[in-house]
């Protein structure tokens, strides 16, 4: 309290806090904050990319324990956020119709804006109908877009 400063601890400490020790400890032992003596960054990828990643896979996912050729027909995304050509690919995966595991359906994420909450309540009721017909239909990914947004229309919010 003189020096105003906030008593700390590290992690080489080997005694017990305050709160478990039998000892009898001074009261203001039981206000010492313990910190870590080294950081932990954010994960980066790209400089740990040997225990690091952050692929994403899309497509049917089989028994991982009893593998088949099935098993492997997935498109792996290096990075979660891609640009506008790789979602065209994506979109396109099954153009041909020679991948049906991959066909995309896109969806609209936008909602009037004049109808407030309850315009954007229904719109996530109707895209939920939506995605249920699109995966009846043979849809396996789901892009749900925000494009052709205007003053009437509005992307919800993610």
């Amino acid at each position: 309290a003189r020096t105003g400063a906030v008593p700390i601890g590290s992690m080489g400490t080997d005694s017990p806090i305050s709160a478990h020790t039998e000892r009898p400890r001074l009261l203001f032992d039981y206000f010492t904050q313990l910190f870590a003596q080294v950081t932990t960054p954010p994960l980066d990828a790209i400089r740990e990319e040997l225990v690091t990643s952050l692929r994403s896979s899309l497509g049917p996912q089989g028994n991982l324990l009893d593998p088949t050729a099935a098993t492997c027909r997935s498109v792996v995304l290096p990075f979660p956020v891609i640009d506008n050509d790789e979602l065209a690919k994506l979109n396109h995966v099954n153009a041909d119709g020679d991948m049906p595991g991959f066909k995309a359906a896109t969806l609209s994420g936008l909602y009037r804006v004049h109808g407030g909450g309850d315009a954007l309540a229904a719109r996530l009721e109707e895209i939920g109908a939506e995605a249920d017909a699109a995966i009846d239909n043979g849809a396996r990914l789901i892009v749900l877009s925000d494009r052709h947004s205007d003053a009437e229309h509005a992307p919800i919010p993610s």
